[in-house]
C-alpha cells in the first residue's frame, strides 16, 4: 500500500484525463465515496443506470429500434478497467509520470471491439503458471485510453470487469489483461488496444453476438456531417462508462465539433455529453439521424478541457472533409479497406475487423 502523500500526488497530477484515482485500501468504498462527493456532476442526475436505459432516454428524432439496439449492444461490451501499477516507462511530461513505479490504482472504462477464437498456447496468467496450457481459447480485444493503460507492463497489472451493470455484480466476470497490442502505433491518438485471454465460451459467445448485431447495420462509410434538421445542434452523442468505478451508466448529449491535431488527419470529437472521473476510455457513440446505420464509436479521452467540452481520443480521417451540414470541417471517416463495418475503432479498426465474427 502506497503512503497517502503519494496518492495525493497522483490525484493532483497535471494533464488532461478522467481516470478515477483510488487509495487502494478499500477500493469499493473509495469508489462509492468519490461518486457521492463528485464535484463535476453533483448528484449525477444525467447519468442513467444501464439497467434503466430505454427508448425514452433517446431524443425523439433518434427513436428507432436499430439505433437503440446498437446503443445497448455497445453498452453490453463496455467494461470497467482497473490498473494497479504505473509503469516507469511513462514519459516525463505524461499523465501520472510523477507516480511511476507506484502501486496506486486508477480506474477507467473501455469496450470490446473483437473476439477471436485461437488454437495455440493460451497466454493468460493462469496458463502461464500451469504445467499444462489450454490450446483452445478466446482473444478478446478491448479499447481504452492510452493514459489509462500505457503499455504491456501496466496491462499485466490490470483487471477488466465485464457486465458490471449493477451493485449486485451478479453478472460480472473479470479478466486479467495480457498485453497492449501495437504498442507504438497509436501514440498520438490516446488509444490502447488491449489483449485479454479467456477459456470462458459463454463470455466469448455473449460478446460476439453483440458485435454481429452491430455489424449487421453497416454501410461501410460514416460521414460525420449532416444536413438533417435534427442534427443542426450536433449529432447525437452517447457515452457509456463506469463513472468513479461504479456500475455502468449512460449519458446523452450532442457532438458539437471536431478539432484537428496539428496538420495530420487525426481528429478528436468534442461533445457536451456528461462524463466523470472513471470515464476515460469509454465508448463515445456518435449517431446521425439521416441514417440509422451510421454509427461511429470513439474512446473518451478527457473532460472539459476544450471550451468546456469533453473530448475523445484521436480518430483518423480519409477522403477529405465533409461538405454537408453546418460544419464543413467535420471529416469523412471511411473504411478504406472496403469492409462492411460501421462500428470500428480509429486507424487500427481494419486490423481486427476480420476477427469480429468467430
Amino acid at each position: 500500500m502506497e503512503p497517502l502523500d503519494s496518492v495525493r500526488k497522483k490525484i493532483e497530477v497535471p494533464g488532461e484525463h478522467e481516470s478515477q484515482i483510488l487509495e487502494g485500501f478499500d477500493e469499493a468504498a473509495e469508489s462509492l465515496t468519490s461518486y457521492q462527493k463528485c464535484r463535476k456532476n453533483r448528484h449525477h442526475r444525467t447519468f442513467i443506470p444501464i439497467t434503466d436505459f430505454s427508448m425514452s432516454h433517446v431524443p425523439e428524432e433518434y427513436r428507432k429500434e436499430d439505433i437503440l439496439k446498437s446503443i445497448l449492444n455497445i453498452s453490453a461490451r463496455t467494461v470497467k478497467v482497473c490498473v494497479k501499477y504505473t509503469s516507469p516507462e511513462r514519459p516525463n511530461d505524461y499523465i501520472f509520470a510523477n507516480c511511476r513505479g507506484k502501486t496506486i490504482p486508477h480506474t477507467g472504462s473501455g469496450f470490446v471491439v473483437s473476439v477471436n477464437k485461437r488454437r495455440d498456447p493460451c497466454p493468460c496468467c493462469e496458463c502461464r503458471d500451469s504445467s499444462s496450457q489450454y490450446k483452445d481459447w478466446f482473444a478478446i480485444t478491448v479499447v481504452t485510453a492510452r493514459h489509462v493503460v500505457y503499455n504491456s507492463e501496466e496491462a499485466s497489472f490490470s483487471q477488466f470487469d465485464f457486465f458490471y451493470d449493477d451493485k449486485s455484480q451478479s453478472q460480472m466476470k473479470s479478466l486479467r489483461a495480457v498485453q497492449v497490442e501495437f504498442e507504438n502505433l497509436f501514440r498520438e491518438s490516446d488509444v490502447s488496444l488491449i489483449l485479454c485471454a479467456t477459456h470462458d465460451c459463454d463470455l466469448a459467445n455473449t460478446i460476439t453476438g453483440g458485435i454481429k448485431d452491430c455489424c449487421s447495420f453497416s454501410k461501410g462509410r460514416v460521414c460525420l456531417g449532416s444536413d438533417q434538421e435534427s442534427d443542426k445542434e450536433g449529432m447525437l452523442c452517447i457515452v457509456v462508462s463506469h463513472p468513479h468505478g461504479q456500475p455502468k451508466m449512460v449519458t446523452v448529449g450532442r457532438a458539437i465539433e471536431w478539432i484537428q491535431k496539428d496538420q495530420c488527419l487525426l481528429y478528436s470529437a468534442c461533445y457536451d455529453t456528461d462524463t466523470c472521473p472513471g470515464s476515460s476510455g469509454a465508448p463515445v457513440i456518435l449517431i446521425s439521424s439521416d441514417s440509422s446505420k451510421d454509427i461511429w464509436a470513439l474512446s473518451h479521452s478527457s473532460g472539459g478541457d476544450f471550451r468546456g467540452l469533453n473530448r475523445s481520443g484521436g480518430s483518423y480521417a480519409s477522403g477529405g472533409v465533409c461538405s454537408r451540414g453546418r460544419r464543413s470541417s467535420l471529416p469523412v471517416l471511411q473504411n478504406t479497406m472496403g469492409l462492411n463495418i460501421t462500428l470500428y475503432a480509429w486507424g487500427f479498426s481494419a486490423l481486427y475487423s476480420r476477427h469480429l465474427i468467430l
